[in-house]
C-alpha cells in the first residue's frame, strides 16, 4: 500500500513537472494524533512494559494502529492538497 501511494505521488510530480512534495503540518498532525490515540489503547502501551516496540522517546514506533482496510482506503489515492508541491 505504501509503495503504491509513493508511486502515485511520483506520477503526479512527473505529470505536473514538479520535483518535490512535503506534507503540510495539519494533515501530519491529524494523522499522528489519530495514530497515537489508537496505539495508546493497544497492548504495546501497557505501563511498565519495555520492548523494542517503544522507542527511546516513549513512542510506539514499530506497529500501526489501523486496520488494513482503513489504511487501504486512506492510502489508495494521494490527496495532493495534503502536500506542498514544488
Amino acid at each position: 500500500m505504501q509503495v503504491r501511494y509513493a508511486l502515485k505521488c511520483i506520477r503526479n510530480l512527473l505529470r505536473t513537472g514538479k520535483q518535490a512534495l512535503t506534507v503540510r503540518q495539519q494533515p501530519f498532525d491529524a494523522y499522528n494524533g489519530e495514530l497515537d490515540a489508537r496505539l495508546a489503547k493497544m497492548i504495546f502501551a501497557v505501563p511498565g512494559q519495555s520492548s523494542y516496540y517503544v522507542n527511546d522517546h516513549g513512542r510506539i514506533a514499530t506497529n500501526g494502529g489501523f486496520y488494513n482496510r482503513e489504511y487501504h482506503q486512506w492510502s489508495y489515492e494521494p490527496d495532493m492538497g495534503d502536500y506542498h508541491v514544488s
